[in-house]
């Protein structure tokens, strides 16, 4: 934007957005350490300059378009929102330009996909291994994107432990990489829905490095939201993002996402995803069956089809997938008996299984009958433990982190808060998911730490959700369904 477009533009700016948007003479307690406050101009130049391929703010009192709160798909507006993001379009599905469409998009970023498998694969081991006997599940995707973001804001080695992580050498491979995913990721065709959104959290006394904040939006579709941190109103604003961009299936969970006073900024990243089976189940087939959990026998509703498809084995387990309509697949891993999930969850042969499913060596087609308990399972994680045991570490320490990125200051920022929430129910017609990653970045003086096969998954399970692109949108583990 040339600086006479940014003179026209300010003529043109509600007052009273910009005297939101200027920083506060009045300093907050820990925060003024942290940060300088800057003229109301160079406030308004950032908003107006910052999202250079997205849709511009309108001032208080404009009519926001409504949302079907179960439609995660539409963009969720809302007056505090300072940008949003501008999704890619896709024909609709039974339209005559469908698959030109869907080659079209997904096309572009082929082969950018590439070498995510061993954070995966290290990650998805770190979350779900090792803990007790309960449901669980984990967003690769939402996690791994999270931790892009917060590779934007930081600096030294703080971004180096992050970078590593991902596997990259340098945080312009992470962008475009990042970019890819979550195009490759995206589905909104009428017959599925698979969206990855992302939103930053501004305290609206305090300014940001605009190269930072244009870096996420551009990279990582992100909405951005400024407003009074600690406020009942600000955190109402940021539960109604989440449960719009989940479908509401977390609200057990978001109910508890808030800001505190000293928090400096907030990234969240969700993904919805719902699908329906390409072949459904019928539901005259159901039975009751025993399930074999930890804790004891117990009776269940499965789900009965018979199907040919590859099947594949290996030492302690076996596994089958089930395809969803025009999107990607769901896989399931059932140890062999007295195998536990633990033992299975360490074996790397899984996650080869499911980037080269046609080229693994032991797997035959074959009659396949399938036989799966209905489930809805839950679970709230708090990643700091994981994060650290994953070789990230510096970011929650006060006195290492290294946050010159974001505020041009590197005292007193760390990340106090990393939590993933996720859900996923499959019945007879196919399957929904969600989940959401929260990174809350705070200032303060203090650091808080030919033949048959019988599939029967009557015992505890692993089953992994792959999107279009076949990268794990979400992998979960049942003990009780």
């Amino acid at each position: 934007m040339k600086s006479n477009d940014i003179l026209n533009a300010i003529e043109f700016v509600d007052e009273g957005f910009i005297e939101k948007s200027m920083p506060s003479v009045k300093k907050k307690s820990k925060k003024v350490i942290v940060l300088k406050t800057v003229a109301a101009v160079l406030a308004v130049v950032m908003v107006l300059n910052v999202f250079a391929r997205i849709i511009s703010y309108d001032p208080p009192g404009s009519v926001y378009p409504q949302y079907n709160p179960n439609s995660p798909l539409t963009l969720y507006i809302s007056p505090m929102a300072i940008a949003v993001p501008e999704y890619p379009e896709m024909a609709k599905f039974g339209e005559s330009d469908y698959y030109e469409s869907r080659r079209e998009h997904y096309g572009q970023y082929e082969g950018y996909s590439d070498g995510l498998d061993g954070f995966f694969q290290k990650s998805t081991v770190q979350i779900l291994s090792g803990k007790e006997a309960k449901n669980r599940v984990y967003s690769p995707v939402s996690l791994y994107l999270a931790l892009g973001m917060l590779a934007e804001t930081t600096d030294g080695n703080s971004r180096k432990q992050i970078l590593d992580l991902l596997g990259y050498n340098s945080i312009e491979e992470l962008r475009t990489q990042a970019h890819a995913v979550w195009n490759l990721n995206f589905c909104d065709d009428g017959l599925s829905k698979s969206l990855l959104a992302s939103s930053m959290w501004l305290d609206k006394d305090l300014p940001y490095n605009e190269a930072t904040l244009k870096s996420l939006a551009d990279n990582y579709y992100s909405s951005s939201f400024s407003g009074e941190m600690g406020s009942d109103e600000y955190d109402k604003v940021l539960q109604d993002w989440l449960n719009h961009n989940t479908g509401n299936l977390l609200t057990d969970y978001t109910d508890t996402s808030k800001f505190d006073p000293e928090t400096v900024l907030g990234l969240f990243t969700t993904v919805y995803f719902e699908a329906q089976w390409s072949s459904p189940f019928s539901e005259k087939n159901n039975t009751t069956e025993v399930f074999h959990a930890q804790q004891g026998d117990i009776e269940h509703e499965f789900m009965n089809k018979t199907y040919q498809d590859i099947y594949y084995w290996e030492e302690n387990f076996s596994a089958a997938r089930l395809y969803f309509s025009e999107s990607g697949s769901m896989w399931f891993f059932l140890p062999d008996e007295n195998v536990s999930v633990d033992k299975i969850l360490n074996n790397e042969e899984i996650f080869t299984i499911i980037s080269e499913p046609y080229e693994y060596e032991n797997r035959k087609y074959t009659q396949i009958n399938l036989s799966v308990p209905k489930f809805d399972v839950s679970s709230g994680t708090d990643l700091t433990g994981d994060i650290k045991a994953l070789g990230v570490t510096d970011v929650f320490d006060m006195r290492k982190a290294d946050f010159s990125i974001l505020s041009g200051d590197n005292s007193e920022i760390y990340l106090s808060r990393a939590n993933q929430n996720s859900r996923v129910k499959i019945d007879e017609t196919g399957c929904v998911a969600a989940s959401y990653t929260e990174l809350i970045l705070n200032a303060g003086s203090a650091m808080p730490e030919d033949e048959e096969i019988d599939f029967t998954l009557d015992r505890p399970f692993i089953f992994v959700i792959t999107g279009y692109s076949g990268m794990p949108l979400f992998v979960g583990v049942v003990e009780t369904p």
